[in-house]
């Protein structure tokens, strides 16, 4: 095959528009920055055993915020929206991470850092459809 048969099948499969990547990443920026904000507030009261915790909640958050993210771009499909929907998680935590860190929330910090850690690849392999 040449490269323009090769182009013009993968275009069946990027389905996004051009809004989808700002949907996508602001979406999941705002829902990453609030249930870290939740994570790191509970990590301060909870402190160590944080870690388990944030590690079940990033499961469920995982799976919440692609959802809502999946619902928002009607299902639509492009490998740059999978890595803005990702970049959005990574990018919603670390500001409240670094705001932890500052302020002596040093289990706080690191109890993002594992949420981050764990719904990154939860909210790309759902939002791009890999079945497991």
């Amino acid at each position: 095959m040449c490269k323009a048969c090769i182009n013009q099948r993968k275009k069946k499969f990027d389905t996004a528009i051009w809004y989808d990547y700002l949907i996508g990443f602001g979406i999941t920026f705002v829902l990453s920055l609030i249930i870290s904000i939740l994570v790191g507030i509970a990590a301060m009261f909870i402190g160590f055993y944080m870690f388990f915790l944030a590690a079940a909640i990033g499961g469920w958050a995982g799976g919440l915020i692609s959802n809502i993210t999946l619902r928002a771009i009607n299902k639509r499909r492009s490998k740059a929206l999978f890595y803005a929907c990702a970049t959005g998680v990574v990018l919603g935590a670390i500001p409240v991470a670094l705001i932890m860190f500052f302020f002596g929330g040093g289990f706080a910090s690191f109890a993002i850092a594992v949420y981050a850690f764990i719904v990154t690849p939860i909210v790309y392999t759902r939002v791009s459809g890999i079945q497991l």
